[in-house]
């Protein structure tokens, strides 16, 4: 493809565009949809630049082609999310949860999305972004987790990147020095986590969220059907019943299902 995409559609009316695993050279991206509210895009991170965006109802960004991150590229993607804003619920990849934590100057405001869907793997370099959008969503109401095989996914090389709050490993965000972040305790209503293989990671993540979820009404957690290297479905079932234990202390009203 060329390295420069435009589309211009005026006043039609375009609701929903999608672009599937595009691979630009030296990439820039604008687009031109006043009407536009539903937004997938898959393929290398390019430019973005949104003319009139009147709102979006939904933004998924996967880049899931991505090898490299960088201060740079975390500002290019920070960039990006700032272009798609105002939107209501975003999806986004393991690229961006690994890279956007890299970059100094982040997000330019706080989203007012009220649904956040992570595609990830709950790999340790994965957690400071997880932590990165929760602080930066303050309006959270349903949070999905959406738990895929390391096997299918890269990650970055951090030979020359120093994570922020480094001082605590990746492994122990959850459960040292804990940050409480305001969507948790005032807005987040719904948490699903698909996937489920009881990591260190997504057990911290999901403990985390029943001791801080003050006005959360219903976790819902899917278990893995394929079997690992940490054990099987079976396992993963018995480690997942015994936070309803977190869950009877933390929150007594909560529905919790377990599939």
């Amino acid at each position: 493809m060329d390295n420069f995409f435009c589309v211009r559609v005026g006043e039609l009316k375009l609701k929903t565009l999608v672009v599937y695993k595009c691979r630009f050279i030296c990439s820039y991206f604008e687009f031109e949809a006043p009407n536009l509210r539903c937004l997938r895009y898959s393929g290398t991170l390019p430019k973005f630049c949104l003319l009139r965006n009147g709102g979006l109802d939904e933004v998924d960004l996967d880049f899931g082609h991505g090898t490299h991150g960088n201060e740079s590229v975390s500002d290019l993607l920070g960039q990006l999310i700032d272009e798609v804003n105002p939107m209501r619920a975003l999806t986004v990849c393991t690229y961006m949860l690994q890279v956007l934590p890299m970059g100094e100057e982040g997000i330019g405001s706080p989203l007012g999305i009220t649904q956040l869907t992570l595609k990830t793997t709950m790999h340790d370099y994965e957690q400071h972004g997880i932590q990165y959008f929760l602080k930066n969503c303050p309006q959270l109401e349903t949070l999905k987790i959406e738990i895929g095989s390391h096997a299918r996914t890269r990650i970055i090389n951090y030979t020359e990147y120093e994570a922020p709050c480094a001082e605590v490993k990746p492994e122990h965000m959850w459960n040292q020095n804990t940050i409480i972040f305001s969507c948790v305790t005032q807005t987040l209503r719904e948490v699903e986590m698909k996937g489920f293989r009881a990591s260190p990671s997504e057990i911290g993540l999901m403990s985390y969220l029943l001791c801080y979820g003050r006005v959360m009404e219903k976790l819902t957690i899917t278990v893995s059907s394929q079997a690992s290297g940490r054990g099987n479905p079976q396992l993963y079932r018995m480690v997942a019943e015994k936070t309803r234990d977190i869950a009877r202390t933390a929150a007594p009203n909560l529905q919790m299902i377990i599939i």
